[in-house]
This record gives structure tokens, sequence and C-alpha cells, in this order.
């Protein structure tokens, strides 16, 4: 498997298109998140600002674009409510270092989130991956891909999946130890 990444196949159709935020709103009110994006920030990390700007770029939401924006806030209040479960996130270096007011706010409120004690975001330098190279989560039992609001079920075996996680969480480093924009 070394030097090979996996292929997403599997059309996850019960979390597609519209239904996305709000079938995962359901799976997260239950079960902890832990969500690899190198080039992105998951949506329920996202400042309202952010999620907006974020919707307006994404033409298969347009037509339901306050209705995404609304759950993903939905799902990030619930995550800071949900405090028995226990999420986790890995970030790519590059979306954190770009130097704009929105992401400077988008910084700050990262560094608050990451302060919650159930709620852990670290950084993790570039670098190959052996799943996904877009990123992936893990959440009530199975693997995700997610591409701009669109979920695919992860192919392979799970085990696969949070062994690929364990790696890549060994190479990050704390939210705070990280630069953030200037």
């Amino acid at each position: 498997m070394k030097g090979t990444t996996m292929t997403t196949t599997v059309l996850a159709p019960e979390l597609l298109h519209h239904d996305g935020q709000a079938g995962i709103l359901a799976q997260e009110a239950d079960h902890p998140t832990w969500q690899y994006m190198p080039h992105g920030l998951p949506g329920f990390l996202q400042t309202p600002d952010h999620a907006h700007a974020l919707a307006e770029l994404l033409p298969h939401v347009e037509y339901a674009h306050t209705e995404q924006v609304r759950l993903r806030l939905q799902r990030g209040e619930q995550m800071r409510t949900r405090t028995h479960l226990r999420h986790r996130f890995i970030l790519g270096p590059e979306i954190l270092n770009t130097t704009t007011p929105l992401m400077a706010d988008q910084y700050a409120h990262l560094v608050e989130l990451d302060q919650l004690d159930h709620i852990q975001i670290r950084i993790r330098p570039a670098g190959p991956v052996v799943t996904d190279p877009t990123g992936f989560t893990l959440r009530a039992g199975r693997a995700w891909i997610e591409a701009a609001d669109l979920y695919f079920a992860a192919p392979g075996n799970i085990a696969t999946w949070h062994k690929e996680w364990e790696r890549l969480w060994a190479q990050t480093v704390p939210l705070t130890d990280h630069q953030g924009p200037n």
C-alpha cells in the first residue's frame, strides 16, 4: 500500500448534496468527529463570515446558500455544546497562513475552539498520505471523503483509515504552536 492512494468510488447518497449538512448534523449529535482536511476548513469550524464566503464559491449550493450556512453554523454550535463527544481535527498550514482579515478572525475562532476540553485542533505539515490526499473524516464507525459539501463513503477497511489517522496525528503540532496569519 506504500506510495499509493485509495480512490473514492462509493457514493453515500444519504449524505449527498442538500442533505449533506443536515445528514451530518444528525450523525454528529451522537458521534465524535475526527477529520483530516489539509487544504480547507471543516464546515463546523468556520466563522459565519467564512461559511458565507465559501458557500458563495460552491455552485451546487447556490439555491440553498442560506440553508447550507445555517446548517454549518448549527453543526458548530452543536459541537461546542455536546462536550461529552471528543472531536479531533488535523488541518494543513497553507490555509492558516492566508493573511486576510477574514482568516485572522477565523484563526482566532480556531484558537478559541481548541481551548475547549473536548476539541483538539492540530496542524500537520504538508506531506504524503496513504489514503485520500484531499482529507477524510472518521465518524460513526465509517470513513468519509468530503468534496465541497458532497460526501462519499470511503473505500476499504475502516482499520486502514484509523491507522492512517494515527500516523497523521503523530506528525502534527498543536494549533497554538503554529504562527497563524500575520
